[in-house]
């Protein structure tokens, strides 16, 4: 649901994109933007909509299993956004979500 809400988001501020994107080695991106891309992500970007699966119940830190995938990503060439569910949820307006997006996205640039 919120990969469909993000999608059209990311289609109406103009972001070429590819939702459920297979990216090789077994991982599968909630979104591929192959446009957002520096020197060091060359193969563009992946945004992660990070539900509570994603984290720790108390510290909300994220678990191994996320971690290791953000590394491999990373390790591949790609630019990894991760959005976790209290920066981007249902009850938020679209202004909202489309400033979390954006922020998100420009964190992959002024990494650089």
């Amino acid at each position: 649901m919120h990969g469909q809400d993000a999608s059209r988001l990311l289609r109406g501020l103009g972001y070429a994109h590819v939702n459920e994107a297979d990216v090789g080695y077994g991982y599968v991106a909630d979104v591929y933007l192959p446009t957002v891309c520096t020197k060091s992500t060359p193969r563009g970007s992946v945004l992660e909509l990070d539900g509570p699966f994603h984290f720790d119940n108390y510290s909300f830190a994220s678990l191994g299993p996320t971690v290791l995938k953000r590394r491999h990503l990373s390790n591949m060439g790609y630019g990894v956004i991760s959005l976790p569910f209290w920066e981007y949820h249902i009850s938020m307006s679209t202004v909202e979500k489309e400033r979390a997006l954006l922020r998100s996205i420009e964190k992959v640039h002024s990494a650089e």
